[in-house]
């Protein structure tokens, strides 16, 4: 969901919520000045509009972009000038000019396919000079290194097919022009450059302008992901017969997306369980599944109170429609899980299990996964190791077990146990996190840069928060390499993805200001690192030093209304109102 951001002017006027492209182009009408101030939408803090990452340059390139437009009026200016003046009253004179006109339209016709024919071929020579740019952005450690799995690319027609719907680059990025043609002899490009017209050599020489400034390294080539929130949806009932054995079918078909465990795999689980309830609306099992699938996006939604209602009426019409059906159970002790009610969840395990007078394998694997929510890691393991072997064939089951290890500092039990999750799915994103997490813990992280490229060129395996963490490693990988720019380049994309997180802010205005990139971005480091050692203080309950931290940021940032936004949550938090 893209930002919307508030204007509020030095005269005290704000504006209604407007578009960061709005923004942009009020800044480029002049509507916005550097003075004024900007606040995300609906927060009601602001500070100035250049300390923006996505507006600062638009104020430089409005000052270039004038310049071009006045250089491009002055050249006009003398051509006119050198045009022999025509005396209209003279009637020999008119019946030329009639003439001269439908001539200069042809000329003008001519000349604006050429124009578009030399921008199209321009355009493409700029976005090889961008590719070029980024092959060259990492050392051959990188380039060279083989990835681990496929990327997005998959193997398999089936999956080839899959719409991304959690993330998707923006389409103005991925649209392609009309192939440019090229000198097979030479392998140089042809750009069609006319030889006549004056306008279109203008229009060139402005556009190889911006291309030299779009090469310079504070202006870095930037492709978004912009995550697109999954919405829980009931089923909708269908048109066609009821056909029990065909919904059970592809019930069967759903389990296998289920089973790996990647946000792109229960998005493919949900089409094939609502699918077999449109078959048959009696599906019980299915009906646990979907809830269950919508219970493993929790992370890539908006989490607000649709969702959770959907998940909930999804539950409570499995429950109606047959009792003690452990698909079900999965999904209520997810949806407890969910709502911090580890022991209600525990709880309702023990219930069933004295009810149904088993117990199934994967019961023993909520057990461990709820204890592990709880930070009891030790009967976390305990009840992982009472599943036989081969019971589970499940990519969640190895990575949790790898987790436990590795919060245990059990390196290589974590290392192998995260291994046996990708030989059941080598997309499994969690695991491959997990072995990337383990690299930085024992000073490697050189040495898993194709696992850091995975990540970062499937955003479709992982949540949001999960992309966020691959883009601070992709960052951090960068500055081992000594390549600033990008490691800054990938903490805007994260900022970008989640804007609110002040964590990622604070890492960001630190690196920059360890750059040398601006000096300004030292004092913002400052603040945001005074504002997180209040924020942990009131976390733990600290109150008086948590007061003391942020009365010492608003003295020091009096600038700012960040300092004076995070005191008056701590009053309305302990009721100070």
């Amino acid at each position: 969901m893209a930002n919307l951001y508030v204007v509020r002017h030095p005269d005290g006027k704000t504006g209604s919520p407007i578009s960061a492209d709005e923004v942009k182009k009020r800044i480029h009408r002049g509507e916005i000045k550097e003075t004024d101030e900007l606040s995300l939408y609906p927060n009601q803090f602001a500070v100035s509009i250049t300390e923006y990452p996505e507006f600062e340059n638009e104020f430089k390139q409005g000052d270039k972009k004038d310049k071009k437009e006045e250089k491009v009026k002055n050249e006009f200016a003398d051509a006119e000038d050198d045009k022999p003046a025509i005396s209209v009253s003279d009637p020999e004179n008119e019946k030329t000019l009639f003439f001269d006109k439908n001539k200069a339209e042809a000329r003008a016709a001519q000349d604006l396919h050429e124009e578009k024919t030399a921008m199209i071929d321009t355009t493409k020579l700029r976005e090889e000079a961008e590719k070029k740019k980024l092959a060259d952005s990492l050392p051959a450690e990188v380039a060279n290194t083989p990835a681990p799995v496929p990327i997005d690319e998959f193997a398999d027609e089936h999956t080839r097919k899959q719409e991304t719907v959690v993330f998707e680059r923006p389409k103005e990025l991925t649209k392609r022009e009309t192939p440019i043609t090229r000198n097979t002899t030479k392998g140089r490009i042809k750009a069609a450059i006319p030889k006549k017209s004056f306008l279109v050599m203008i229009m060139l020489f402005l556009v190889g302008y911006e291309m030299y400034e779009d090469d310079h390294p504070d202006t870095p080539v930037k492709t978004d992901v912009v995550m697109v929130p999954v919405r829980p949806q009931l089923p909708s009932g269908g048109a066609n017969k009821v056909d029990p054995e065909m919904s059970a079918k592809v019930y069967g078909e759903g389990l296998k997306p289920y089973t790996e465990d990647t946000v792109q795999g229960y998005l493919r689980a949900v089409d094939y369980f609502q699918k077999a309830l449109r078959l048959d609306p009696q599906n019980v099992k299915a009906l646990g599944m979907l809830a269950s699938s919508y219970l493993n996006l929790i992370d890539s939604s908006n989490k607000d109170e649709n969702t959770f209602s959907v998940i909930n009426k999804l539950i409570e019409l499995s429950r109606l429609k047959q009792l003690d059906v452990v698909e079900t159970l999965m999904a209520e002790v997810e949806f407890l899980a969910t709502a911090r009610r580890y022991d209600a969840a525990i709880q309702r395990l023990v219930d069933y299990s004295k009810v149904s007078g088993k117990f199934d394998p994967i019961l023993y694997y909520y057990l461990g996964w709820l204890y592990s929510l709880k930070g009891e890691y030790g009967n976390a393991m305990k009840y992982l190791n009472l599943i036989p072997a081969s019971a589970l064939p499940m990519p969640r089951l190895y990575y949790l077990r790898g987790f436990l290890h590795e919060e245990n500092k059990e390196f290589d039990e974590a290392t192998a146990e995260y291994g046996r999750a990708l030989k059941l799915n080598n997309h499994h994103a969690k695991s491959i996190l997990g072995l990337v997490r383990i690299a930085e813990k024992k000073g490697e992280l050189k040495q898993v840069v194709r696992y850091v490229d995975f990540l970062y060129k499937n955003p479709s395996y992982q949540s949001p928060g999960d992309y966020i963490r691959a883009l601070i490693y992709r960052s951090k990988l960068a500055l081992l390499f000594q390549h600033p720019d990008e490691a800054v380049t990938s903490l805007e994309q994260a900022i970008r993805i989640d804007p609110k997180n002040e964590d990622l802010r604070l890492e960001y205005y630190t690196l920059l200001s360890s750059s040398g990139k601006d000096s300004r971005y030292k004092s913002l480091a400052q603040m945001y690192a005074l504002i997180l050692d209040g924020e942990r203080n009131i976390r733990a309950g600290k109150i008086h030093e948590a007061q003391a931290v942020l009365l010492q940021a608003q003295d020091t940032f009096g600038k700012s209304t960040v300092p004076f936004e995070k005191m008056g949550d701590l009053f309305y938090s302990t009721g100070e109102y």
